[in-house]
């Protein structure tokens, strides 16, 4: 079947949720959306506590949210919705088979620079919803090509999507998933188990950041000139700056709606925060670069920057964009671990008797793993008894299976060090 095509008429299309998972559909054999070279780092709240908490005054995001464990154990929920972030099935019976899922264009939260189709003019960074690739339904003949925005900070950020029409985050996830991809209603537990694992992705650290959004001690004159001028009253905007948009004690955005360009769209106001890891930029795109990105804003808001202004201006973006350490290691370990994670789901836990969390599991654990590992004993080793296991019912005989298999490939792929990549090396 041809990708973005439909198989068979709407009337063969699952009319629940329990008759979508129980579909059977397989990946075609490639992802339509690869993940880009680097992966952005995962980073959950609870997790890196002790780099993202703290006073309200001391961090960029004024609302700070009440204790964590402490990143001693992940919650289940947020086990549960990290797995249906990671799993093509959510997003109905077409993504299973290009294999794409929230995690393809989010990668750990953040935004995948290389995603495009051709609606989008083949412009990396940018997708059009409302074509047949992603949903039976949703071709409305219209080039509606938007940016791939980060989800990191996505609780702070409403409203929702970039257009502004959504306030509740709980909605906004559920449009993606039913309008948007044409998925019958996802039950309530699993939508708020997405919702729960999207409230823990947080900015990460910028040690070029200090209290209330400020620049941090050591910034260049450069940047600092570009934080004048960030704050600078502009005539053309009424009195406003720059940062009456993207106040810097508020993540960054003020939360609103703002209507710009000659057709008066309507756009909220996108975080900074993280800029310069998620190109491109503007709603549409159209800037693959921080200087492109400030010329483009001159010219739409009709400021009048000087070219000192939009280097200095620039310069400030980069130190308020800055991310530590923004990428995952390229370790295979690393690959393996993150999946077999969500076993856990299967083995204890308030799901462990579900039967759907039961196959959602298996089969984005078993996908994962074939495209982080070669073929090969190690990985048949988990792929075996998985595959039993996703033909029966919840039961404890394959939890004992699953567990022995996922300790054995853990161990398998922690004792045996990456190999040197060489020109013939095959090794992932």
């Amino acid at each position: 079947m041809a990708l973005g095509s439909s198989e068979g008429p709407a009337s063969s299309l699952p009319k629940t949720f329990e008759e979508l998972v129980a579909m059977p559909v397989t990946f075609e054999g490639r992802p339509m959306v690869p993940l880009p070279p680097r992966v952005p780092r995962r980073a959950l709240r609870f997790e890196s506590a002790h780099e993202n908490r703290g006073p309200a005054s001391t961090l960029p995001w004024v609302n700070i949210p009440g204790d964590t464990d402490g990143g001693r154990r992940t919650p289940w929920s947020v086990l549960l919705g990290e797995m249906l972030f990671h799993a093509p099935r959510v997003l109905g019976p077409l993504s299973v088979r290009m294999g794409v899922s929230c995690h393809s264009c989010h990668p750990h939260g953040a935004t995948n620079p290389i995603i495009y189709t051709e609606h989008s003019y083949m412009v990396p960074g940018r997708v059009d919803l409302t074509v047949s690739y992603f949903s039976p339904t949703g071709d409305d003949g219209i080039l509606n090509a938007r940016v791939v925005p980060t989800l990191r900070g996505i609780r702070h950020t409403a409203p929702y999507p970039l257009d502004g029409r959504i306030t509740s985050l709980r909605e906004q996830v559920r449009n993606v998933i039913v309008v948007e991809f044409a998925v019958p209603e996802v039950p309530d537990y699993l939508l708020d188990a997405l919702v729960a694992y999207l409230n823990q992705l947080d900015p990460l650290p910028n040690p070029k950041l200090g209290p209330r959004g400020r620049l941090a001690p050591g910034a260049s004159e450069a940047a600092l000139r570009g934080e004048a001028a960030f704050h600078l009253p502009r005539a053309s905007l009424g009195g406003d700056a720059c940062a009456t948009c993207h106040p810097p004690g508020q993540g960054f955005t003020d939360g609103r709606v703002h209507t710009l360009g000659p057709r008066n769209d309507r756009y909220e106001t996108p975080t900074l925060l993280g800029l310069v890891s998620t190109p491109p930029y503007l709603h549409d795109a159209r800037a693959r670069t921080l200087p492109e990105a400030v010329v483009e804003v001159d010219k739409l808001l009709g400021i009048g920057l000087t070219a000192d202004e939009r280097k200095d201006l620039v310069a400030y973006l980069e130190a308020v964009g800055d991310e530590k350490d923004p990428y995952e290691p390229d370790r295979r370990d690393r690959r393996v671990a993150q999946p077999l994670a969500f076993v856990e789901l299967l083995l204890e836990g308030p799901y462990a008797e579900d039967p759907l969390v039961w196959r959602l599991t298996l089969e984005t654990v078993m996908r994962e793993l074939e495209q982080a590992l070669p073929k090969g004993k190690a990985l048949n080793s988990f792929l075996v008894p998985a595959r039993a296991a996703f033909t029966r019912a919840p039961n404890d005989a394959d939890r004992r299976q699953l567990a022995a298999a996922r300790r054995a490939l853990l161990s398998s792929v922690t004792a045996a060090p990456r190999a040197p990549k060489t020109a013939s090396s095959g090794e992932p």
